[in-house]
């Protein structure tokens, strides 16, 4: 099942199907992957060569179209620090 998303003239978005090149709203479970995401923090990057996002969108219809992110996975990930972090001491004087 593919899905589109295309914005109309009252600049709502609509959440579709392609089932026969007609936009048959849709609102459930949808799943994607990734290859290459990149995670990025002032601390480090982190890339992971493969990801998966699974949510469930709330309506057909929105702005923006609202849901939730029900599972998130990534695999395959390696890190690179980005500025050397002096130690914290948490001791009190």
């Amino acid at each position: 099942m593919a899905f589109l998303g295309a914005g109309t003239a009252s600049a709502e978005t609509h959440l579709c199907t392609d089932a026969g090149g007609a936009c048959t709203a849709y609102s459930g479970e949808i799943t994607g992957a990734s290859t290459n995401a990149t995670l990025s923090t002032s601390l480090a990057s982190v890339v992971c060569s493969h990801s998966t996002t699974t949510l469930d969108a709330f309506s057909s219809t929105g702005e923006p179209i609202i849901g939730e992110v029900t599972a998130l996975s990534f695999t395959g990930c390696q890190s690179a620090i980005l500025q050397e972090q002096a130690p914290k001491s948490s001791a009190a004087p």
